[in-house]
């Protein structure tokens, strides 16, 4: 938990919460959203994410497949620091790494 990036096809910015080792969600969802599309399918790591409110407004949480996840030097730039309600609550600010600690609720 902790990394910020933007995500590869909308381009909001957002930092991950928890990680699923695959795609969880039901099959209605993934027909939805395209699983099979995506280059690895739903056999790929799955994040549960914030997304920030400069990009998104009403404090929105995603699940992103790793394969729509950018993550370097300039999208850390770009994301951090994020923008959202549930941001102080969950994660603490760590500046030296440009992303987040997990704080004691999501231990």
């Amino acid at each position: 938990p902790g990394s910020c990036f933007v995500h590869r096809l909308y381009g909001y910015r957002a930092v991950v919460l928890c990680c699923e080792p695959w795609c969880t969600a039901g099959r209605a969802w993934k027909r939805r959203m395209g699983v099979t599309k995506l280059l690895r399918g739903e056999l790929q790591p799955f994040y549960h994410c914030l997304v920030d409110e400069r990009d998104r407004p009403g404090g929105q949480v995603t699940f992103v497949g790793e394969d729509n996840v950018t993550v370097d030097a300039d999208t850390a730039d770009a994301a951090f620091p994020l923008q959202h309600p549930l941001v102080p609550a969950l994660l603490i600010r760590c500046d030296e790494l440009k992303s987040y600690l997990p704080s004691p609720m999501l231990e």
